[in-house]
């Protein structure tokens, strides 16, 4: 789906009774499915945004990291003028490489001079952001997809919050 289809299927979902929406930053229709749920809701007046479920995803597109998650999370608040999310899922236990170069988090850079790069303290240190967003309450619930033994066992690892 890409922005116009995002709005107009989000319309027709809520318009049949439809509460729950998945979506993702490296999804093109997530713009639209924000305008959309913004739209239907008169801005969360008529319908409560408490009885509205969306998740949304940290990642692959986008970069990993701790910083970097922070501000997905801060993107995803304002472009669906809420509070939180009630689900926020850790996509891919990596991301792509180009957006991996980009990286603030030296865990999570691969450019080849970068000697701290670590596919496994990158998934840990974006884990510790989620767990933040968590603590603060802008994620009523945190998670992994994608995820794969060996990925769980980074997070598992930290001894602290588990997917």
């Amino acid at each position: 789906w890409n922005v116009s289809e995002g709005f107009s299927n989000t319309l027709k979902w809520f318009s049949i009774g439809g509460i729950r929406w998945d979506t993702s930053n490296s999804y093109e229709s997530q713009p639209g499915v924000a305008m959309g749920l913004i739209n239907v809701t008169n801005n969360w007046t008529t319908t409560k945004r408490e009885d509205i479920f969306i998740t949304t995803k940290i990642g692959p597109t986008a970069l990993l990291g701790y910083n970097d998650t922070l501000d997905q999370v801060q993107a995803f608040l304002e472009l669906f003028n809420t509070t939180y999310a009630d689900l926020i899922l850790f996509h891919w236990p990596s991301a792509n490489n180009t957006a991996t170069f980009k990286s603030s988090d030296p865990y999570c850079d691969a450019s080849p001079k970068n000697k701290q790069y670590s596919p496994s303290l990158c998934r840990q240190s974006t884990w510790r952001a989620m767990e933040l967003v968590y603590q603060r309450g802008q994620a009523r619930a945190i998670g992994v997809s994608n995820f794969e033994k060996q990925h769980l066992m980074d997070i598992f690892n930290l001894n602290s919050l588990i997917p």
